[in-house]
């Protein structure tokens, strides 16, 4: 089970552009759709009022709107309270940073600061999660109590507040959240060192609140850190800033036919000939994030072998419409399954996002592909990659025939000139096999004429450079 915890804080002049792109970030790293719930505050000054990107979104939770000075403190307590009744949870704490800050030199430092953290708390989860069974906390940018307090005092904090947790840690090790900030008030302020006055006692409650994840001395995973003698507003926003040592190094790949021989997990069952054309097709997305639906699940070995092979992939998930298919438990945070018929829009509907990889091998009945194909096309992303497997047997006698309808559709492909139907690049048949390429609108088309060379006896050309006709 993962449970969320999300900080909107509605104020300043851009927090709805960074709240939204949050929720893109979520939806595209399949994090939205792997979590079981994700609590929300509004903190701030525009009411109750629900931004409008959150409508619809069905595994969101409002708990509540509050002042901005009471900062994080009503969502720690709900996930607190959260963790006590789901102890065995996953969880994760994010907000809006640099919503209310705009002062950072050089410009846009702070953003640069939040897409750093969110890059691992957000786009690279599934690392989070694996890392908390043997962690207490997961995050970025670890400063120990006495490196940033200047005090002998077991714990610390992320710096910037973005982290994973295990809800039995949050429930059982660390202290009721009112008692935690009130004692720690009464006895000091945490930036000052003295006792506070009473007209500080919120400012400093919102000091204490950054250190409670850290105050129970948890076990840490911290995946990257700059140091603190570094100033984190003045690095680059570039993805080799984000990634841990480990990813510099060459990802050591399998091949498809290694994985599948040395499989000891769940039942796949794939023609030999399928293999060998997959290990050439997805040879290049094999040490990319991708994201892969495959319709079919029936033992679950398919779908655990994809995972192993794709071993950046960011999710992977499976459609059945057997019951029993969702009593299957799966080691890999990434695989998910979803129990019902995948050419239902309700179903459709409860899986987010799109993909760079969609696999038919379902049911194999004509209706369900060609309904199928014409639903999850839409989904692939560009550059994107649709198979439909066991084409051997649709039936020829149907009133509506699966292969023809991939014949039309080349057919179409090779007779327009320059607009092409869905985006379709390509479309390849092999022995009970079909392979569907996208590529963006641009790509599709024949493009202008290219003229090359200078002489022309018999027909003059060159007027046509750069031409359609």
């Amino acid at each position: 089970m993962i449970i969320g915890a999300w900080h909107i804080a509605r104020i300043g002049n851009h927090w709805y552009d960074i709240a939204k792109q949050q929720l893109e970030k979520m939806i595209a790293s399949g994090l939205m759709d792997a979590a079981d719930c994700i609590l929300v505050n509004l903190a701030g000054f525009h009411g109750y009022s629900v931004p409008d990107f959150l409508y619809g979104q069905k595994k969101i939770i409002i708990i509540g709107s509050s002042r901005f000075e009471e900062d994080v403190r009503p969502l720690l307590k709900a996930l607190q309270e959260q963790a006590k009744q789901n102890p065995t949870a996953k969880m994760f704490f994010i907000h809006g940073k640099g919503a209310t800050t705009g002062t950072f030199s050089p410009p846009n430092a702070v953003d640069y600061w939040r897409e750093y953290m969110s890059h691992f708390a957000i786009d690279r989860w599934q690392e989070s999660v694996v890392a908390l069974e043997e962690h207490d906390i997961s995050g970025v940018e670890w400063r120990p109590n006495k490196e940033t307090l200047g005090i002998d005092k077991p714990g610390g904090h992320f710096t910037g507040g973005f982290f994973w947790m295990n809800a039995k840690y949050l429930s059982e090790v660390c202290p009721p959240l009112d008692k935690y900030v009130d004692e720690i008030w009464a006895q000091s302020c945490l930036r000052c060192g003295g006792p506070c006055k009473p007209e500080a006692l919120i400012p400093h409650k919102r000091s204490a609140l950054e250190f409670f994840i850290g105050h129970a001395n948890p076990k840490v995973n911290c995946f990257h850190n700059f140091g603190y003698k570094t100033d984190l507003y003045h690095f680059c926003a570039h993805p080799h800033l984000y990634r841990k040592e480990k990813d510099k190094e060459e990802v050591m790949t399998k091949s498809l036919w290694q994985i599948y021989g040395q499989h000891q997990g769940k039942l796949s069952d794939k023609w030999i000939s399928y293999l060998s054309r997959y290990e050439d097709l997805f040879a290049s997305y094999q040490g990319e994030p991708i994201s892969l639906l495959e319709i079919g699940v029936q033992n679950g070995g398919s779908v655990e072998l994809w995972a192993k092979y794709f071993k950046k992939a960011i999710r992977i998930v499976g459609v059945d419409i057997n019951p029993k298919c969702g009593e299957l438990v799966f080691d890999d945070p990434r695989i998910r399954v979803v129990v019902g018929d995948a050419t239902n829009e309700e179903v459709q509907n409860t899986i987010m996002g799109d993909f760079d990889i969609i696999i038919d091998d379902g049911s194999h009945y004509d209706a369900d592909i060609i309904k199928g194909f014409s639903t999850w096309f839409k989904r692939l992303k560009p550059e994107g990659i649709y198979v439909v497997e066991d084409m051997h047997c649709c039936q020829a006698s149907a009133p509506v025939n699966g292969v023809n309808r991939f014949v039309e559709i080349a057919k179409e492909l090779a007779h327009n000139q320059q607009v092409v139907p869905q985006n379709i690049f390509s479309v390849e048949f092999l022995n009970s096999m079909v392979i569907v390429h996208k590529r963006l609108p641009e790509d599709c088309g024949l493009g202008s004429r290219f003229i090359a060379g200078q002489t022309s006896t018999i027909v003059d050309l060159k007027r046509l450079h750069g031409s359609t006709l």
